[in-house]
């Protein structure tokens, strides 16, 4: 597992540094099956803003001592990242991201140059998924710093 964090790690850095994106660096569009978006309650997606929220909680993820709460913070990065109409949307769990659009991985495939960081978005997504299924506190918290570093690098390229 340490091995598929560091290669989605270092894709990421890679394509930000060369100023390349990561769906082009792969040859990839972008893939899932993620509902179109609609408007959001306001009418408004801010997808940066989505992006930093998702990080902040994988973030946070990384910085807490209890399970409980890494998995926690990272069911709320997937339900940023997939939206309320995601297949792993957890309603139990808080969405921090509610208002600011329709979940990430709908919004980077409606923005205009965001469908070549879906990939990434996806990468941090599954990392959230198997960072929430763990038992153990240190792997956990290893998916979460990599999906805080592939939400970091998408919210950066997309000023």
């Amino acid at each position: 597992m340490d091995r598929i964090v560091r290669g989605m790690l270092v894709l990421g850095v890679i394509a930000a540094v060369a100023g390349l994106t990561p769906g082009a660096a792969l040859g990839q569009a972008g893939y899932g099956d993620y509902a179109q978006p609609s408007p959001t309650a306001g009418g408004s997606i801010d997808l940066r803003a989505e992006l930093r929220t998702a990080a902040t909680h994988a973030t946070n993820a990384v910085n807490s001592d209890a399970m409980s709460a890494v998995r926690s913070h990272l069911l709320h990065v997937v339900n940023c990242l997939e939206g309320p109409r995601g297949r792993n949307y957890v309603q139990a769990e808080l969405n921090p991201c509610q208002g600011q659009g329709n979940g990430i991985l709908v919004d980077l495939r409606a923005a205009q140059g965001g469908a070549a960081w879906a990939p990434v978005a996806e990468g941090a997504n599954d990392l959230a998924m198997k960072g929430s299924k763990m038992t153990d506190l240190a792997a956990a918290k290893a998916m979460a710093r990599g999906a805080a570093a592939l939400l970091g690098a998408a919210a950066e390229s997309l000023r």
